[in-house]
């Protein structure tokens, strides 16, 4: 049985004043269901409509030509409405083929997906979409697989959610040979491509703004042999020399990361490394620096937020201002790109606290500040809180680096939407930040054209 698994694009639109920079980053999910399922016999292809881009007319001759009987898709909240138009009009050209939806929004709003699709995976996808596939090809019910909701008679079926998977050197590697690798980079960077990988499942933390409901809080983590083993796929198999790492956090497990580190430092791979999501600053010391100075980290990422202790508190966030300090203060003398993720919006925030976060950030003075306006996705703990105030039902315009899509018990979106700009503009319209992009542009070209591209908009920003 031939199963076909879609990424949607992601609009340029998501990221705004980044629009020219969008991240590319392989279907890392769709590619461990592509392996599992390949694993057990059934034939796979993966379609990313980001970097293939096909209209719908292509879409269609694409799938006219596979043929497919299972057609799955991922989706995040801004996407999903893209995802659903393409169900439905795929679904006019071939109504006998079965559509199938996973990933976070899906999974908070499963009943949603199912007026357009046939089944929704909800959590992890591997063994729930395996056992799906095997399913329809045997023409069974579907009454008994954990973690799947479907329709039957016009009702609503939910099954028991599935218990994470515990073992994760058990699950085969990502199906990397089902995609063109050399597409993909991020953030604009053309020197090298880009794989993404996890070392881990899971995060114990409690940020209300996070989305827990596809790895869950339980960490799981992979054996450094087993991400080793990988590693050494990527290199010697498919030419790769640039890897995010893509775990909820990466150094969670401090003394396992450091030996992690020190084995890839021996085997002298010619890779540069990136911690794509953020590290917990109340991790990091001397020694866990040196390792991945050694290892060949680029950059580090420090998940802050906000400047005000008070909101990092309310919020659940676990650590301290003292923490973050110290975290970038030791951190400054290695040549890393450091880079700072701050939310603004978060509940109980006030203009006065706002303030401070930018305050904060210009006194850390990370290399990359990134900030951004809180958004409640559905399945959060925010969303529970602010989706009665909700100002817009389209999931389209759910993206981070976008207008307020609620209304703040402080501050009117508007209100919040003018301090994101000041807080771009201020961090960013300085010499000492000016001068340090220029440099970087004059001796890496590919990216001086990005750099002006992004500081115009970042000047006409609320214009």
């Amino acid at each position: 049985m031939k199963i076909l698994l879609i990424k949607p694009a992601a609009d340029a639109k998501l990221y705004t004043y980044l629009k020219y920079l969008p991240p590319e980053n392989p279907p890392i999910g769709l590619a461990y269901i592509a392996s599992f399922l390949e694993n057990h016999d059934f034939e796979v292809k993966i379609l990313d409509l980001s970097i293939k881009r096909y209209d719908f007319a292509r879409l269609t001759k694409y799938v006219q030509d596979y043929s497919p009987s299972v057609i799955g898709f991922t989706s995040t909240t801004p996407l999903i409405l893209a995802v659903y138009k393409i169900i439905d009009n795929l679904k006019r050209e071939f109504p006998n083929t079965k559509y199938v939806l996973g990933g976070p929004h899906p999974t908070a709003l499963p009943e949603e997906g199912l007026e357009h699709a046939d089944f929704v995976v909800r959590g992890e996808g591997e063994e729930t979409f395996f056992e799906l596939a095997k399913a329809i090809k045997n023409n069974q019910k579907y009454f008994s697989i954990k973690g799947l909701s479907f329709k039957h008679q016009k009702k609503f079926f939910h099954n028991p959610n599935r218990p994470p998977i515990q073992n994760l050197d058990l699950i085969p590697f990502p199906a990397w040979h089902l995609l063109d690798l050399k597409k993909y980079h991020y953030f604009g960077s053309r020197k090298n491509f880009t794989v993404n990988i996890f070392t881990s499942r899971g995060c114990p933390y409690n940020c209300v703004f996070c989305n827990k409901n596809i790895f869950g809080r339980s960490l799981r983590v992979r054996s450094n042999e087993n991400i080793l083993e990988e590693i050494d796929l990527l290199v010697n198999n498919f030419g790769v020399k640039k890897i995010n790492f893509s775990d909820d956090v990466f150094n969670m497990n401090r003394e396992k990361t450091i030996k992690l580190c020190k084995e890839i430092t021996r085997r002298n791979y010619d890779l540069t490394l990136f911690p794509q999501n953020g590290m917990r600053v109340d991790s990091i010391d001397k020694n866990m620096l040196d390792s991945f100075w050694d290892a060949g980290f680029e950059g580090l990422v420090f998940g802050v937020e906000s400047g005000d202790q008070k909101i990092l508190d309310k919020n659940n966030k676990g650590i301290t201002l003292k923490q973050i300090e110290h975290a970038f203060k030791i951190s400054k003398g290695y040549g890393f790109v450091r880079w700072g993720l701050f939310l603004m919006g978060l509940p109980g925030e006030t203009k006065e606290t706002v303030m401070k976060t930018i305050n904060f950030a210009i006194k850390l003075n990370p290399n990359i500040a990134k900030f951004a306006v809180l958004v409640p996705y559905p399945g959060t703990k925010v969303y529970e809180i602010y989706k009665d105030k909700l100002k817009t039902n389209n999931w389209s315009d759910f993206s981070m680096w976008g207008k307020p899509v609620f209304e703040h018990e402080n501050m009117t979106s508007e209100e919040l939407w003018n301090l994101y700009a000041h807080a771009t503009k201020k961090f960013y319209l300085r010499p000492s930040k000016i001068s340090y992009f220029l440099k970087d542009g004059l001796s890496n070209p590919a990216n001086l054209q990005n750099y002006f591209r992004t500081g115009l908009r970042i000047l006409k920003m609320n214009k």
